[in-house]
């Protein structure tokens, strides 16, 4: 094609725009003009946990709940969109006082939906003490921001053209020397740049292939500090498809920039997928594989490798049963000058079930059961425990 024809593909009208902003304003639950807005409220966990600090040796039953309020909004200007999310979260433990906690997160985004381009952007910002990665089971107050700055170019009614830069923080705040090792290990800069294309095989399925290079920076360790380069090819599903969400397999090479900390090359994969059957029955499978940065000073970072299986049973009007299972693994690597031998690889196994009641005010009702069990070849990093109770949420 002539320099004169991609001009001219470029600047005409296109059929299929790019929306990496979600227009939800006209399904909105309240709406003000060009503003639409949906608050949702959950109360979780109102019930026992069997050990509240995830303890190998004093293992500690405590009544807990968690209030979760959350506000969503959209906004349309123009060939403007603005989406916005504000929520909160209040853990409460009865006699661990410790371990009670607020927390708050604020994220929005925008694009401007010209012709055949889209710019777009999004902040957001969480402060919380759950825990981040499968490996820390204690909760630590932190903070994530990120920025996110990117442009798609909409070539054909089927082919989408993404650049996009991210910069994202991530920091162990209110320090206590018995926390001081993970924020020395985990607090770090990450700055990534990806190109993607996207490619409409059908209406509800995209063809997807991403490539993104990474650098992590750690000012307290730079012995960590990496950069890395992957590849990862996959498909979008729309929800109304027979199968919706995510699937992506991919490759990665990670360079350490230190000759200490040993490199890897190989698969990665994040699938995320549902399946509903006539409709009473949903089955979603998730399936992981990626490289962690680890807490640990001789053990920089793992490979976790993990799935996860729920269904979701309908029983009539209102009603519904759910079961959960889960099994993940983590394969420390070393640094080379470790005097400890290879091979450490950690367990995580999860199961849970529960049932539920949707009334017609939009709230569900439900009652749960989930067990926790972490087993490790390092003493005191293994643990279990089982959490029961209740829980009520309106608007999800």
């Amino acid at each position: 094609m002539s320099v004169v024809g991609c001009v001219l593909v470029l600047l005409a009208p296109a059929r299929a725009l790019a929306q990496h902003v979600v227009d939800g304003a006209s399904s909105a639950r309240i709406r003000v003009g060009p503003l639409g807005l949906t608050p949702r409220i959950a109360i979780r966990n109102l019930g026992v946990d069997s050990n509240v600090r995830h303890s190998t040796d004093d293992a500690r039953k405590d009544f807990t709940v968690t209030f979760v309020p959350e506000l969503e909004s959209w906004m349309r200007l123009g060939r403007a969109r603005f989406q916005g999310r504000t929520t909160a979260e209040w853990m409460y433990f009865g006699r661990s006082v410790s371990e009670r906690s607020i927390g708050r997160g604020q994220s929005g985004s925008a694009e401007l939906r010209l012709n055949s381009f889209t710019p777009y952007g999004a902040v957001s910002y969480l402060r919380t003490e759950q825990s981040s990665t499968l490996e820390i089971a204690d909760r630590l107050p932190q903070s994530n921001s990120m920025r996110r700055l990117g442009v798609s170019a909409t070539l054909s009614p089927t082919f989408r053209f993404d650049v996009e830069g991210q910069q994202q923080s991530y920091r162990l705040v209110g320090i206590t020397p018995e926390s001081a090792q993970y924020a020395s290990s985990l607090n770090r800069d990450v700055t990534t740049f990806t190109v993607s294309g996207n490619y409409g095989l059908t209406p509800l399925t995209t063809l997807v292939v991403r490539t993104s290079v990474l650098r992590d920076r750690f000012a307290l360790t730079p012995l960590r500090n990496s950069n890395s380069v992957s590849v990862t090819p996959g498909f979008e599903f729309k929800p109304f498809a027979l199968v919706s969400g995510t699937l992506f397999v991919g490759y990665r090479k990670f360079s350490a920039l230190d000759a200490d900390v040993p490199d890897y090359a190989g698969l990665t994969a994040s699938i995320n997928v549902r399946y509903v059957i006539r409709e009473m029955t949903k089955v979603m499978v998730g399936f992981r594989r990626e490289l962690e940065y680890s807490f640990e000073q001789t053990q920089p970072y793992y490979l976790a490798t993990g799935t996860d299986v729920s269904v979701v049973q309908m029983l009539g009007p209102g009603w519904d049963v759910v079961g959960r299972a889960g099994r993940s693994a983590l394969a420390y690597r070393n640094v080379l000058s470790a005097a400890t031998p290879d091979g450490r690889k950690d367990r995580i196994a999860t199961w849970g079930i529960g049932a539920g009641r949707h009334l017609p005010s939009g709230l569900r009702v439900g009652f749960d059961v989930d067990y926790l069990r972490r087993v490790s070849m390092i003493d005191g990093r293994g643990f279990h425990g089982v959490r029961f109770g209740g829980s009520v949420t309106y608007g999800s």
